[in-house]
């Protein structure tokens, strides 16, 4: 998609349609690299999103493609992830996450709620745990869910908006259905149910390290099932590390303070920044006066 979507504004601006078509192809491998380029001819990119939120209703994503490209017309479903910046809470109760029915609900029992209006039991039927900042979850693709109140996060997520609000007052059921009705929306959802250690260790991501470069170190967010879908990484820098992988990456900065030099020179880098990073680009990260943390997300990593 997104390739496609540089060769198009490329070959606008010019006149020489052949060579602005090869320089087109050529400038997408060089920004987006091979990550965004799946096997079988599908792209698939990622969306990523900056969010603050005070409360997010439960919603879930198409659980099965075969469902998404019968109903929605779409390749994907909605898998996606949280990796939490502040959780302050508001004053009264600290920040959650809900994911994932517990036992016993099922779908009859839930489009029942629905169809009353029974907010409070609807969310009573979903795990709750408290958030705190660093932590990174999933909610896989079908896991009803809902996040508050007050906390900032930066959200991952397949390239779609499949979304099914149950917690409605009734007054918009197709905007909280994507005009499907809630016979059909509700199919949407996973079902399945499990005890809350079970469910919040799926949810919940264990970083791991990937590689170490002085006092500096490159971890993982998301497990193996998570990077078919898309990837994230926090480069943690005491002093200085390489990025030179060849992936296409947005990288935000989320403490610290310091800088990146290589061909392009020196460029200084501090808590709050955002930088689009292409596949070609090699540089060097240091830690300034203190240490520099960045999330780099990324599209699906290579089998």
């Amino acid at each position: 998609m997104r390739q496609e979507l540089l060769a198009l504004a490329v070959c606008r601006a010019g006149k020489d349609g052949g060579c602005i078509r090869r320089n087109s192809r050529s400038m997408a491998d060089k920004t987006f690299g091979d990550s965004l380029r799946p096997p079988h001819g599908r792209n698939k990119p990622t969306i990523l999103q900056l969010s603050s939120v005070g409360l997010v209703v439960c919603a879930a994503g198409a659980g099965f493609l075969v469902w998404a490209r019968q109903h929605l017309g779409s390749p994907f479903g909605k898998t996606e992830a949280w990796i939490l910046l502040d959780t302050p809470g508001d004053g009264t109760e600290p920040a959650y996450a809900g994911i994932g029915f517990q036992p016993g609900v099922t779908r009859e029992w839930f489009a029942d709620a629905v169809g009353r209006h029974d907010n409070a039991a609807l969310r009573a039927s979903l795990h709750r745990t408290e958030v705190h900042p660093g932590e990174v979850y999933v909610a896989h693709a079908g896991v009803p869910h809902y996040l508050g109140p007050r906390l900032s996060f930066i959200e991952v997520q397949e390239p779609s908006d499949h979304i099914v609000i149950p917690e409605t007052s009734g007054q918009d059921d197709q905007g909280a259905t994507m005009g499907l009705g809630w016979d059909l929306a509700l199919d949407m959802i996973d079902y399945g149910t499990a005890d809350a250690a079970t469910t919040l260790a799926r949810a919940r991501q264990r970083p791991r390290v990937l590689r170490t470069s002085g006092e500096s170190r490159e971890v993982r967010l998301f497990a193996d099932d998570v990077t078919e879908f898309f990837d994230a990484t926090m480069l943690e820098v005491a002093d200085e590390i390489e990025v030179a992988d060849g992936r296409f990456s947005i990288a935000i900065v989320t403490a610290g303070v310091g800088w990146a030099e290589g061909d392009f020179g020196r460029q200084p880098v501090g808590k709050g920044q955002t930088f689009a990073w292409p596949a070609s680009l090699s540089l060097r990260l240091c830690a300034g006066r203190a240490p520099v943390r960045i999330v780099r997300c990324l599209g699906p990593r290579e089998a």
